[in-house]
């Protein structure tokens, strides 16, 4: 069964504000109950909590029956202003899913209008939980508030460029180069926010890497390894995945883990001299630290079984420290 949407969702809310304001237009019928109708009104306006909804979820008076023109009535000119306009070219003439990778990323770079794009966004992230941090809790309407000011800041800025158009793809690239602005002026907790943005839009092997250096920088190593075997998983040949989480893995004193991944990343990158470094870095602190405060990894000839996408490592440890090979090749 498809994800179905929360009735506290900013996009649920639309809807219902554009079916309401739908139903304070139409001319009613001698024989329409109009005490029930005001009722049903009341009831959808408490399901959906819409005397808590914010003023940015509310929709343009009339959208919902220009919408309904257009598809229905495709030959019939719009007749409404231009923001209507824009918005039906956003609107589905087919809500049959026909999968395929080819159609999605079609789907992804098509161009839409800005309410639909920021539609489209609230939706993604809704359905990422970015606005109920707590499972099972209320909107929080400061991460309403937060995902709004970066969906304008992204949007302004593909809208400046006259190379690009909006579109969930440049939305997705345009989150991401707000998020490398945020790491490099340090706010890394708006960073990840930025990436997790993109993410959601786009499930991107460079996101999750990008994310999973920001985890780093604030010391969430969890959710930093976690980031880096997605971003191996979508893209195996990625070698900045092996060594990112190899960086993960250095940080938490974990050094035949990141010499292993390192390793890895230099397979994939030959020619990179900063993963030799690190590497020869990695095996350094390994030898630096003492036998006890590294159980397991005492200095003799053992196998120590790496695991990490795409195969398994053995780091041999010796008294000249840590060798890696294949696993099932001895290190002798």
């Amino acid at each position: 069964m498809a994800d179905r949407l929360r009735t506290d969702s900013s996009l649920s809310r639309r809807i219902v504000f554009s079916f309401l304001d739908f139903l304070r237009s139409v001319e009613l019928a001698e024989d329409v109950d109009r005490e029930g109708l005001d009722v049903a009104r009341e009831c959808l306006e408490q399901a959906f909590k819409l005397n808590h909804a914010s003023i940015e979820e509310q929709t343009p008076h009339g959208m919902l029956a220009e919408l309904f023109k257009n598809k229905f009535h495709p030959d019939k000119e719009c007749e409404s202003s231009q923001v209507y306009c824009r918005a039906i070219d956003g609107f589905p003439t087919n809500f049959e899913n026909k999968g395929g990778d080819e159609e999605a990323e079609s789907s992804a770079n098509a161009a839409v209008s800005r309410d639909e794009l920021f539609s489209q966004f609230y939706a993604a992230l809704d359905k990422s939980n970015f606005f109920t941090p707590t499972l099972g809790g209320n909107e929080d309407h400061a991460q309403v508030a937060k995902a709004t000011k970066f969906f304008e800041q992204a949007a302004h800025d593909i809208e400046k460029s006259v190379s690009q158009k909006l579109s969930r793809k440049s939305l997705a690239s345009s989150f991401k180069t707000l998020g490398n602005q945020a790491m490099e002026s340090k706010s890394y907790v708006e960073a990840v926010d930025l990436y997790t943005c993109a993410i959601a839009l786009e499930d991107n092997a460079i996101y999750y890497c990008n994310r999973a250096a920001a985890h780093t920088q604030l010391r969430q190593f969890d959710e930093a390894t976690k980031d880096c075997q997605k971003c191996i998983t979508l893209n195996p040949s990625y070698s900045k995945g092996y060594s990112r989480l190899g960086l993960v893995h250095y940080e938490q004193r974990k050094y035949p883990d990141a010499m292993a991944a390192f390793h890895k990343a230099l397979q994939l990158d030959p020619g990179n001299e900063s993963l030799r470094s690190n590497l020869e870095m990695a095996n350094q602190r390994w030898l630096e630290e003492p036998p006890q405060g590294r159980p397991g990894q005492a200095r003799d000839q053992r196998g120590i079984a790496i695991n990490i996408p795409l195969g398994e490592f053995a780091v041999f440890g010796g008294a000249d420290g840590l060798r890696v090979t294949q696993a099932g090749v001895n290190g002798n």
